[in-house]
């Protein structure tokens, strides 16, 4: 991500447009501008802080953003594509199907039952080890009420009305389904 760079002419009439800023320390004081390689000068106030970043061949007066910035939030904004669940495998540690996934594995555990929540369980056929695959909605206490907040969201009730037509206690709680519909819609893309 360090090809990023955003700091250039935003003219697109201009020579200048797309053609990034020197890194270097360009010269300064009487005759430099004859030495200068760039065709940018840095400006700004104290007072506003905010710096700009002059073209000299057109005028223009972009802002500077910082590139590290722009690329630490497209990685972010991205990390929903990486594969961010790791598979769900026996526990314990010295089993051999620990590297053995439920889903590729169907002769390394067996489905035993549900837990109290509805949750379902597994256990490994080499070591006896029961352990459970929680769902989506564990730790909620109304998940029934998510299509309701999901569909009173797309048609743009407002949030303390949602929390009247849901039968939401609080705001929080319609926070804590707001995130969870995201983070649904997420993986399902």
């Amino acid at each position: 991500m360090g090809d990023i760079q955003v700091n250039f002419c935003k003219n697109p009439a201009c020579p200048n447009f797309g053609v990034p800023a020197s890194h270097e320390k360009q010269p300064t004081g009487s005759g430099a501008a004859s030495k200068r390689s760039d065709t940018y000068i840095v400006t700004g106030s104290k007072k506003a802080a905010l710096n700009l970043l002059k073209c000299k061949l057109c005028g223009e007066y972009p802002t500077i953003k910082s590139n590290l910035a722009i690329s630490e939030e497209v990685i972010r904004m991205s990390n929903y594509l990486s594969p961010s669940i790791s598979s769900i495998s026996c526990p314990n540690e010295a089993c051999p199907n620990k590297t053995v996934d439920i889903m590729s594995g169907e002769k390394a555990y067996y489905s035993f039952g549900k837990t109290k929540g509805g949750s379902q369980r597994y256990r490994c056929r080499l070591c006896k080890r029961t352990f459970a695959v929680r769902r989506a909605t564990t730790g909620q206490k109304k998940p029934h009420k998510n299509l309701m907040v999901f569909r009173l969201l797309v048609n743009k009730m407002p949030f303390q009305r949602i929390c009247e037509a849901a039968g939401l206690g609080s705001m929080n709680a319609l926070y804590w389904k707001i995130d969870f519909i995201h983070r649904q819609w997420r993986f399902c893309q």
